[in-house]
């Protein structure tokens, strides 16, 4: 498993220690794949209610709290793709 993933599992599950209600996956860009849900965090991807692509450090900038997602998206630098009520949701708790 690439050590970017590893990081962002670990950062995700700290943030999210009990799941998420929906099914995200988390798209990092020519690294990998992390899918959230109601079991947890892990590696690798599936059918998701929401799916967020950005480039590792976007996303790292992301979880750390450093960077807003919502701004992200509306400034293009962020792609999502899905149910934005979930990733509305999904905002609130990362800040």
């Amino acid at each position: 498993m690439n050590a970017t993933v590893t990081k962002a599992i670990s950062a995700i599950g700290e943030t999210f220690p009990h799941g998420f209600e929906d099914t995200v996956v988390f798209d990092i860009m020519d690294v990998g794949q992390v899918t959230l849900d109601r079991s947890g965090v892990r590696s690798g991807g599936q059918s998701a209610s929401l799916t967020i692509s950005a480039d590792a450090e976007t996303f790292a900038g992301i979880i750390n709290g450093k960077l807003d997602p919502i701004s992200l998206y509306l400034s293009g630098q962020i792609s999502v793709s899905g149910n934005l009520g979930i990733a509305a949701k999904l905002a609130q708790r990362l800040r």
